[in-house]
């Protein structure tokens, strides 16, 4: 028996039938999970485990700087997805938006996620928020916590380089198991 979950809305901007249909979808899939809010972060940069189900798994990646730290104005962020875990689609967050930025997700070898936060025509700095929202297909089953996404540490991350100053990053995600 398939259980029904709903997906929250991640932005206004991540799906415009989301947004017409309330920002609300049906999941099927059985013990689908959702999360709301932003969370708490002790690092820079955070990811959040926001839906999980059998096939799919919503991760966002959230920007928290340490007070009076300037945000920065462009951003490259690796990332290393798990074997049998693809991107599906990813989408600027708000933080991002706000700021006149775009993203664009680039899957490249070894299982390695490029994510480019820029903007041609804005100089604006990143505020704290939500920087992006990906959507991942999972095809590999595995035990629970086998399933990890890692934020991979190639510094600089932003530009400008002082916007690196303190830069801490996260732990590897557990996106669970099949």
């Amino acid at each position: 028996m398939k259980k029904l979950a709903t997906t929250l809305c991640i932005a206004a901007s991540w799906l415009p039938l989301m947004a017409a249909a309330g920002c609300a979808e049906p999941v099927a899939g059985p013990a689908a999970t959702a999360v709301d809010g932003p969370p708490s972060f002790d690092t820079t940069l955070g990811l959040q485990l926001v839906e999980r189900t059998a096939s799919r798994a919503v991760v966002d990646l959230w920007y928290a700087p340490t007070e009076g730290q300037a945000g920065p104005r462009a951003m490259e962020l690796w990332l290393r997805l798990p074997g049998g875990v693809t991107l599906a689609s990813a989408d600027a967050g708000e933080a991002a938006t706000a700021a006149g930025k775009t993203l664009v997700a680039q899957a490249h070898e070894n299982h390695e996620l490029r994510l480019v936060i820029y903007g041609t025509a804005s100089l604006d700095r990143v505020a704290a928020g939500r920087l992006a929202s990906l959507r991942l297909d999972v095809t590999a089953p595995g035990p629970a916590g086998s399933l990890q996404l890692e934020l991979l540490d190639r510094l600089p991350i932003f530009a400008p380089a002082e916007a690196n100053s303190g830069l801490r990053l996260p732990p590897p995600l557990a996106l669970g198991g099949n």
